[in-house]
């Protein structure tokens, strides 16, 4: 067993189920019945449990019990602890392109040397080239000149004592974010709906958020105003912005910002913006209509008529 696990151990007698346990010994000793020194007997006695197993808790392990016709009996068993085994690797790295990096891997608690086999990226096997050199001890792993698909999941696999074990370590390689779709500039008419679309790419993930005329646009409690990111690609996402029932006052320049800040260990920080105008107007209204009018033969007359709008307008006559 691995130590600060917990074990239950058991006794029966088959033949006689009248048998009554007593008590169990560890290595000649009485033990008691105590959760505060982790032992503690089940109501029958016929069970011992231990928990947060420790490496002195090793021993060989009794339990005493009385037959119905008086005969004591006892059986034992060996329990074995080993202590904990730890492998601790390189935390997870963001890292910029070009730069060259080493994944560390150490084994604590091991009672017999650890040997380590192989290396993984995702799943598949590692072997020495220009790009990767794996130490005589196959304990690191240094990856040189790295690249955007150098990104992902590294793991070590080490034969131990307990078994084959493995532990990962993750590598993101920082891109800068790039637009790759801004948004469209409109002209809408007031009441109308809008959505403005910006389709970004970047690695870890950029933060997005659009501005107004350099004014953070903040997502409004009844959703007039709204915004949803969607999941395009591998490293690419879209935001849309939409704005329900637009008026004069959302009116201006809208900008979508990709923000890298990447890491304190990287350079590769980044902001990149893509912009669009919506122009909003008040749609035409006529608000003085032309009158019917009765003509002589060969009069001349005019037929006037009101109207309201931005400009500019552009005025038909129809005729029938």
């Amino acid at each position: 067993m691995q130590d600060s696990f917990d074990v239950k151990m058991r006794c029966s007698v088959p033949d006689d189920p009248q048998a009554q346990f007593l008590y169990w010994i560890k290595d000649g000793k009485q033990i008691y019945s105590d959760r505060d020194s982790r032992r503690e007997y089940e109501p029958s006695r016929s069970k011992l449990n231990i928990y947060d197993l420790r490496v002195e808790d090793t021993g060989k392990y009794t339990c005493v019990a009385t037959l119905h016709n008086g005969i004591r009996v006892e059986a034992s068993t060996w329990l074995t602890v080993k202590p904990a085994i730890t492998v601790i690797c390189t935390e997870a790295q963001f890292l910029d392109v070009g730069s060259t990096t080493t994944i560390s891997c150490s084994v604590s608690g091991d009672t017999e040397p650890s040997t380590f086999l192989y290396w993984l990226k995702g799943s598949s096997p590692i072997d020495n080239s220009a790009k990767y050199r794996i130490s005589s001890d196959k304990s690191s792993l240094r990856i040189s000149n790295v690249q955007e698909e150098d990104g992902g999941m590294y793991t070590v696999v080490i034969q131990t004592s307990l078994g084959v074990m493995h532990e990962s370590s993750s590598v993101t390689v920082i891109m800068d974010p790039v637009i790759i779709q801004s948004p469209q500039s409109l002209t809408v008419a007031t009441g109308s709906n809008v959505t403005l679309t910006c389709v970004y790419s970047g690695t870890p993930k950029p933060y997005f958020f659009w501005n107004k005329d350099d004014q953070a646009i903040e997502v409004e409690s009844d959703e007039r105003v709204s915004t949803v990111e969607e999941y395009v690609d591998r490293n690419v996402r879209r935001d849309v912005l939409s704005i329900r029932r637009v008026t004069k006052a959302d009116a201006g320049v809208y900008y979508g910002f990709a923000l890298n800040m990447g890491n304190a260990d990287a350079t590769g920080t980044g902001v990149q913006s893509g912009q669009a105008t919506i122009r909003v107007i008040d749609p035409p209204v006529i608000n003085v209509p032309p009158r019917n009018i009765s003509l002589t033969v060969g009069k001349s007359t005019a037929i006037k008529c009101g109207y309201t709008g931005d400009q500019p307008l552009t005025i038909e006559w129809l005729y029938q």
